[in-house]
């Protein structure tokens, strides 16, 4: 998979899935579970940590190590004015937490534009790495995305995203232009099928070189539903040598108040489906509860 494959499907992922965010109850626990020796092994922990007002201030992962529990990576958030303003990624080392990278977001007064910057921290200090910027429309749609590297000092653009809606706002397509010379040049577009009730039935993605008559299937991501339209499944297939393969496939289940508490993640090798991943997921449905001590 290409790295810009892989910015595609995963924003795309977000495009189709923002607005099924729900806001209460709140992610508490995900505990990652791995295929082995014909069962699930318990693998690491990721804690969701809330304040009084319900902005994640932590997100924090332990792993499961010869029957003990340690520390592995934790990831900081903070606010102004309930805005996000910068996240810090550390990883546990020894015995203390060491900086990773950080992400820090600015805003434009009008709220029509957002700023992410990412910095990774090297002998003491934060360098830049890449920076995000999204423009949104009047009605707070992403028309559009630009992304950056940064080497020898400055700024180098990167990638252009356009984002096409239909007219109930639903997403349509993204197309994608990669940065050549003093120009931009389509190199990839993924479009959204939806049956005739609006439901997301696939995401075919394409690699474009320069037209859009020369643009070739990439991958494509099928989503199946259960009888209450919650999502049962997606399968994801891969082109290799110009044929869809099978690649993977996530499975989804729910508890009784219709939350996914269950992610099976299966992986396609020797013409059949085999176990990988099991995520399970565990809510706050207390808000006394959203602030949690460190243990």
């Amino acid at each position: 998979m290409t790295i810009l494959n892989a910015i595609l499907i995963a924003f795309t992922f977000l495009i189709s899935n923002n607005s099924q965010t729900e806001e209460i109850p709140l992610p508490k626990r995900l505990t990652t579970y791995l295929w082995s020796g014909g069962d699930w092994v318990p693998h690491n922990t990721q804690i969701e940590i809330y304040d009084s007002n319900g902005l994640k201030i932590e997100s924090r992962s332990e792993r499961l190590e010869t029957n003990e529990i340690i520390p592995f990576s934790s990831e900081l958030f903070r606010y102004e004015k309930g805005l996000l303003k910068d996240a810090v990624f550390r990883r546990w080392r020894g015995n203390e937490w060491i900086n990773i990278h950080r992400k820090t977001w600015s805003y434009s007064t009008d709220s029509n534009s957002v700023v992410m910057e990412k910095q990774t921290f090297e002998s003491g200090e934060w360098i830049n790495l890449d920076k995000e910027t999204v423009y949104k429309s009047p009605i707070n749609q992403i028309d559009s995305i630009i992304i950056q590297f940064h080497t020898k000092g400055k700024w180098k653009l990167f990638l252009k995203k356009i984002i096409k809606y239909l007219p109930n706002g639903d997403t349509a397509s993204i197309i994608v232009f990669s940065r050549t010379d003093s120009s931009w040049s389509l190199s990839g577009k993924s479009e959204f099928n939806r049956n005739k009730n609006g439901k997301l039935l696939s995401i075919v993605t394409y690699n474009c070189y320069k037209t859009y008559k020369d643009c070739r299937t990439a991958s494509i991501k099928e989503y199946r539903y259960q009888d209450d339209g919650k999502m049962s499944q997606e399968i994801q297939k891969t082109s290799l040598s110009g044929k869809l393969e099978n690649e993977c496939q996530y499975i989804y289940e729910y508890n009784s108040d219709g939350m996914i508490n269950n992610k099976i993640y299966l992986k396609w090798e020797n013409g059949k489906w085999n176990n990988w991943i099991s995520k399970i997921q565990e809510y706050y449905y207390d808000i006394d509860l959203f602030i949690e001590s460190d243990k």
